[in-house]
């Protein structure tokens, strides 16, 4: 075999005979050709034990995905489910999220509301996204806010003792607050006519942004909070 250079070329011519020779000696350096019908090409699809090895995202990642994926608060045990993770890690990993959201100035954070951890857009960013949802944005009644503050603090509560705290019929405000889901049956009173027992539910600790009940604010406050509800 001969090479020959020629500036942007390069050639290769091979001797017959060398072929020949090659073709009769086998050598450790020679390039063994088989015939195309001894070649097989193994099928993909139908190899079962084929393990096609991709890179894992990061756990920060994953939590972040669900997070932007669910519209409802994600448990914690729910988290460990889905992540195979431990609880240390996933709260560490939240806190690091927060911390890089809050350093690159994102307009959202990871807050711990009904039992669980959802987003939640930062207030100072209210007014507009109010303007995004303008058509489907309703605000509480001040009586249906009223009902709403005697049922937080006096849950479980009949209809009756809450018609006798605020003095007049609360029925209107009352579906009000169930058809919102900020509050919900707890079953009934064992009291003559067995009337309905109410008391707050999930959608009434996210509408507060808290993680229990244990998190509620004083009375002032709370009726503080509510004017602005209604404003």
């Amino acid at each position: 075999m001969a090479i020959n250079i020629n500036n942007d070329n390069l050639t290769i011519r091979i001797n017959q005979n060398e072929m020949n020779q090659e073709k009769n000696t086998p050598s450790s350096n020679s390039l063994n050709i088989y015939p195309k019908k001894d070649i097989k090409t193994p099928d993909i699809t139908q190899n079962e034990n084929l393990i096609i090895c991709t890179p894992q995202p990061k756990l920060k990642n994953i939590i972040e995905a669900l997070l932007f994926a669910e519209n409802n608060p994600l448990a914690l045990n729910r988290l460990i489910e889905i992540t195979n993770s431990t609880p240390e890690n996933i709260i560490k990993v939240i806190e690091e999220l927060n911390t890089e959201y809050e350093t690159t100035e994102r307009t959202f954070r990871i807050e711990k509301v009904a039992n669980g951890f959802q987003l939640y857009t930062l207030p100072e960013y209210s007014q507009w996204v109010r303007i995004l949802y303008k058509s489907s944005y309703h605000r509480l009644s001040r009586p249906a806010l009223e009902t709403l503050a005697i049922i937080i603090y006096n849950q479980p509560i009949t209809r009756p003792e809450i018609e006798k705290l605020r003095g007049v019929d609360c029925s209107g405000p009352l579906l009000t607050l169930l058809e919102r889901k900020l509050i919900r049956i707890e079953g009934r009173a064992k009291k003559p006519g067995g009337p309905f027992l109410y008391g707050t539910g999930k959608e009434f600790l996210r509408y507060f942004g808290l993680s229990t009940l244990n998190d509620l604010p004083s009375k002032d406050e709370l009726e503080a909070f509510l004017q602005r509800r209604s404003e």
